[in-house]
């Protein structure tokens, strides 16, 4: 597993800053500055639920084994643009996964994405996920989507027009926020 040996290789580096200056209390006060600042950066790193990262086509994937689903996650290199569709499954390790997430973030300040088509399999959309995409101005909620988070649409400043689908039980605050356009 990545992250336990990056965390372990923090460790080591920990325990040999402090073998190295154990009479210094200042310099074992910085080291122990440094492992918070490495750990955190190790800890923080989405892994996922008993998951792994793919990208397909340009869009990056959690795929959750154990649960046999998928879900769209943040941009690696650089940002989403354009018109976005993402597939009902995608196939990973030879095994097909729904798509039934979008996860925190996933395409936040992806300013110019101008549309996204969501597969019918999606079910909940995580928070702020397309926050301050400015450029959005089309997007399908499907039918089974039945929780929408925080923030999610907020700042999407030409989004005139959205639909809610009927299975849609949750949807939180600031959902719309400062999406001027929006008419209905």
């Amino acid at each position: 597993n990545q992250s336990s040996k990056q965390a372990t290789n923090g460790s080591a580096f920990f325990v040999f800053i402090m073998i190295r200056t154990k009479h210094s209390f200042y310099l074992r006060i910085f080291a122990l500055s440094i492992m918070l600042v490495i750990t955190s950066h190790v800890y923080s790193t989405p892994v996922g639920n008993n998951g792994y990262f793919t990208i397909i086509d340009g869009i990056r994937y959690n795929v959750n084994t154990e649960d046999g689903v998928a879900g769209v996650t943040t941009w690696v290199e650089k940002p989403y643009s354009g018109n976005v569709s993402i597939p009902d499954t995608i196939k990973y390790k030879g095994y097909k996964y729904p798509i039934t997430y979008i996860v925190d973030k996933s395409f936040y300040n992806c300013q110019n994405l101008k549309s996204i088509k969501l597969p019918k399999t999606i079910k909940k959309i995580g928070e702020g996920s397309f926050a301050h995409c400015t450029q959005l101005k089309e997007i399908n909620i499907p039918d089974y989507v039945t929780e929408i988070e925080d923030s999610c649409f907020s700042g999407c400043t030409i989004l005139s027009d959205i639909k809610l689908p009927p299975m849609l039980r949750t949807i939180t605050s600031y959902c719309f926020r400062a999406c001027t356009a929006l008419e209905s």
